[in-house]
């Protein structure tokens, strides 16, 4: 999908200036009585990169056509697609943005034509320069931008031939996090797990989006025992990371102990033996001790054990 990044209002005095030298010509923004801008600052901004980007690309494009069959056209093609992925995404961020403060459906038909010119010039550069040196880095952009135009199949293709190809390639870990969304999506968990996995084997990951990735997935399976224990693993891991601060998670923490209440209500439908009705209520102790200090007691009444059997309790009456 698109990266959106929004970037803090400036002046409208200021916006003019800027593109004004962008593009040398005069420019006027509509602004409310308060002088804010009614067309978005942030587009406003954006449109200031998204000329520099455009001058640039005609800059290149008319660069190759005169060294064509030269010595470092790879790289200038490669310099190309780049621009020309930066310049589709700046031209969705500003429609998007305008989209927003002018209360109107977001219009991405000119940000995916931009797209699809990128991928053009990388096809060129994949089918007529296969020895680049970077050519794993070509793949990824080429993989993005058929993610960025909805052809997901074909992203799909690109990004597992990366991950087979260059497996030690610096963005590999962002990779592995989109074909596991992937394979989830098209309902292959076991092969969303396969990359989760690896993914859980790197400490420098975020391991708390991976154990709560990898306990839904296993949830999709029905698989209750590895459910709970990467339930576990994400809770702990939650409360060790924010100890000097648990207010701040205390939301996020309670939405997911309401998740579990589901969890363990199907937990009892398919195995009753294992997750008994009965043993709800233990369950939900046990559980409830991770928020607690190591040295402190078992808990007996946590305020958040009465909603968790209240909710409990509510799904059995449905």
């Amino acid at each position: 999908m698109y990266r959106r990044c929004f970037i803090k209002w400036i002046p409208p005095s200021l916006v003019v200036a800027m593109l004004t030298a962008a593009t040398g010509e005069s420019r006027t923004i509509q602004t409310n009585r308060n002088g804010v801008p009614t067309a978005a600052p942030d587009a406003a901004v954006d449109t200031v990169a998204y000329s520099y980007q455009k001058r640039a690309i005609v800059q290149l494009q008319a660069l190759l056509a005169q060294r064509k069959g030269a010595a470092g056209e790879d790289n200038l093609l490669a310099r190309l697609a780049q621009l020309q992925m930066q310049n589709s995404e700046t031209a969705f961020r500003i429609a998007h943005a305008e989209a927003y403060y002018e209360k109107k459906p977001i219009d991405t038909q000119g940000p995916q034509t931009l797209t699809r010119q990128a991928l053009v010039t990388l096809d060129r550069l994949v089918y007529e320069f296969p020895n680049y040196s970077d050519r794993a880095s070509v793949l990824i952009l080429r993989a993005r931008a058929y993610e960025d135009l909805g052809q997901k199949p074909k992203a799909l293709v690109e990004y597992e031939k990366i991950a087979k190809q260059y497996p030690n390639h610096p963005q590999m870990e962002s990779i592995y996090f989109t074909l596991s969304e992937m394979k989830s999506d098209q309902g292959d968990h076991a092969a969303a797990l396969v990359y989760l996995g690896r993914l859980e084997k790197n400490s420098q990951v975020d391991r708390a989006y991976v154990f709560q990735r990898t306990a839904y997935t296993y949830y999709a399976l029905r698989d209750f025992d590895k459910t709970f224990l990467y339930m576990r693993k994400f809770l702990i891991h939650q409360v060790s990371a924010h100890k000097s601060n648990m207010d701040a998670v205390a939301p996020l923490l309670e939405s997911n102990y309401m998740e579990l209440v589901q969890f363990y209500f199907d937990a009892s439908v398919k195995d009753p033996s294992h997750y008994s009705i009965g043993g709800a209520l233990a369950f939900f102790r046990e559980l409830l001790q991770i928020l607690s200090p190591a040295d402190a007691p078992p808990i007996q009444a946590h305020p958040l054990l009465g909603k968790l059997a209240f909710r409990f309790a509510k799904i059995l009456r449905t």
